[in-house]
């Protein structure tokens, strides 16, 4: 009966790191300026802005260390057809920056109410300070891929039938 209880912590333990889902890291350098923050990679609480025709889309209040300093800030990513790259909005709630808007290619695939983010390293450039170039890095988060964890856990699993086995010998 121990045996059928330790399988199932074991398996839950196993199974339900499964079931997390992912996120990307989003790294900007550009302009003098360093920012770091991190979303899911297909978000569901973004809100599709009717400003750009539904065209673009953000999440409020999102952690962002923006040059060592963290802020919860609105963050909005653009379709092409609004010159694609990403807003930082600081919601004039803090003296950390007006807003930096950086434009160049879309971030995401799908639509604005249903995206999922694009990895890889991408140029964006704010027109608004003289065109300073930024170098925006979205990569996915350190996550254990699912089919380790399997694997992990059905070693761990024949390791208690080869335990069982002896003590029932004994």
């Amino acid at each position: 009966m121990k045996f059928l209880q330790y399988s199932a912590v074991l398996a839950a333990l196993v199974l339900v790191p499964l079931a997390a889902k992912a996120d990307d890291v989003f790294t900007g350098t550009g302009g003098g300026n360093t920012f770091t923050f991190t979303l899911p990679a297909s978000p569901t609480n973004g809100v599709t802005d009717p400003n750009y025709g539904y065209n673009a889309f953000y999440i409020n209040n999102v952690a962002v260390d923006f040059n060592g300093t963290t802020r919860d800030l609105t963050v909005e990513f653009f379709e092409p057809g609004n010159d694609g790259g990403l807003n930082l909005d600081n919601n004039d709630s803090t003296n950390l920056f007006d807003s930096i808007e950086l434009y160049g290619p879309q971030l995401f695939t799908g639509s604005a109410s249903d995206p999922t983010f694009k990895l890889g390293t991408f140029s964006l450039y704010d027109p608004y300070t003289g065109y300073d170039s930024y170098s925006l890095t979205i990569a996915p988060s350190a996550v254990p891929e699912p089919s380790s964890l399997v694997l992990l856990g059905s070693g761990l699993l024949g390791v208690c039938g080869l335990v069982k086995r002896k003590i029932v010998k004994a």
